[in-house]
């Protein structure tokens, strides 16, 4: 199979939720946001199946939270800026904290070879 036939490990919604996080915790700069897909998809290749589909299920969840509460809401992305921070900083607080901290991580590893005062600085890592 080659790379083009293969299915994206980051599917477009998903995506969405991933850059909207990104630019909460810090990354402002467009080459880092552009690179930001391309090297997830790359981190969690080489993580494998597992990883992939932990990160399908933290950015699902990071996604709906918000509308579960109550009163209901917005999914994450179609909030303000503001809003995002506040939910990202509650789940930060809750049972899916070590998800979100993971999350980081992974997006500050993917960050890495692109940019790295980008990942270093604005994501703590």
């Amino acid at each position: 199979m080659t790379k083009e036939n293969q299915p994206s490990p980051l599917p477009p919604q998903l995506a969405r939720t991933l850059y909207n996080a990104a630019l909460v915790w810090g990354v402002e700069s467009p080459e880092a946001i552009a690179a930001l897909g391309p090297g997830m998809e790359r981190a969690l290749r080489q993580r494998g199946v597992g990883a992939a589909r932990r990160a399908w299920v933290v950015l699902r969840y990071l996604e709906w939270r918000p509308s579960l509460a109550w009163p209901p809401g917005r999914g994450f992305s179609r909030r303000a800026a503001a809003d995002r921070l506040d939910w990202l900083e509650r789940i930060g607080r809750g049972p899916a904290a070590g998800q979100l901290r993971w999350l980081r991580q992974l997006v500050a590893e993917a960050l890495r070879d692109v940019s790295p005062g980008v990942a270093q600085s604005s994501l703590g890592a």
